[in-house]
């Protein structure tokens, strides 16, 4: 276990023992991010739906850099939600 170490305000060193989240704060965390990136994901896939029905209707072909960094931060996400899930089915068998 790893300890961290502050100074006081008497120029002395004090250990800080690290916090250990409860059982039902880390089902919190895991819930509330789980929620943040379902969230996040819906509202970049809506972009970018509307920017293929705009493209289409324009008669554009090709993307935006925005697009792209949409679809980049989409993979992202879903990279992130796999490994909580991971974690979450790991630590609760």
């Amino acid at each position: 276990m790893l300890l961290s170490l502050i100074m006081t305000a008497n120029e002395g060193e004090s250990c800080v023992r690290p916090h250990r989240a409860s059982a039902e704060a880390k089902m919190a965390h895991y819930d509330g991010r789980r929620s943040e990136i379902a969230e996040e994901i819906d509202r970049l896939d809506k972009q970018q739906r509307e920017f293929v029905h705009n493209a289409s209707v324009m008669g554009r072909r090709r993307g935006d850099s925005q697009y792209a960094e949409r679809a980049r931060r989409i993979a992202q996400l879903l990279t992130e939600l796999v490994a909580l899930e991971e974690t979450y089915s790991v630590r609760a068998d």
